[in-house]
């Protein structure tokens, strides 16, 4: 239990992204989510707190860190080490300093490999592999995504 509740707030987090991303669309219908944003930026309404953008952004991030968490552990590192690494080079140079603090705090309670893996399944080389699959193949969906938010000025240094 406590170990799932570390990484509560980046579930939490992509759960929130992804339901702001549903209900901008609800709101303003378009066909792909590339055209959401296009359309967001021509209306000026990019950097409002509730836009798809920032939902995007916010979203991009979360998923980063899953995906150097997942990596780092198919490489062999230990998972509550691999957590704490790639809060460090993902999420935290945009998290202020409470923000930090709280998300340090909760990393403490990151669960061993051996846990995370036999939370995710009955074979740890099965997950392991699985892992490694999606990361391979979610990929390459990140960095399209990565290029688009920058490529529109959207990647927004701003702090939480």
């Amino acid at each position: 239990i406590v170990s799932e509740l570390c990484f509560f707030p980046v579930k939490n987090d992509v759960g929130g992204n992804v339901e702001k991303l549903k209900k901008s669309l609800a709101a303003h219908p378009a066909g792909t989510l590339e055209q959401l944003l296009k359309n967001e930026i021509a209306a000026g309404t990019q950097k409002k707190s509730d836009s798809a953008s920032i939902a995007l952004l916010w979203l991009k991030r979360a998923l980063q860190f899953i995906f150097v968490l997942l990596t780092k552990v198919t490489e062999g590192m230990d998972a509550n080490k691999a957590a704490k690494e790639a809060y460090e080079t993902t999420l935290m140079q945009y998290h202020g300093f409470m923000v930090k603090k709280t998300f340090q705090m909760g990393l403490m309670a990151a669960p061993s490999t051996a846990t995370m893996l036999g939370c995710l399944g009955a074979d740890p080389a099965t997950v392991q592999a699985d892992m490694k699959k999606f990361v391979d193949l979610a990929n390459p969906h990140m960095v399209k995504i990565d290029g688009f938010l920058k490529s529109n000025a959207l990647d927004d240094a701003s702090k939480a």
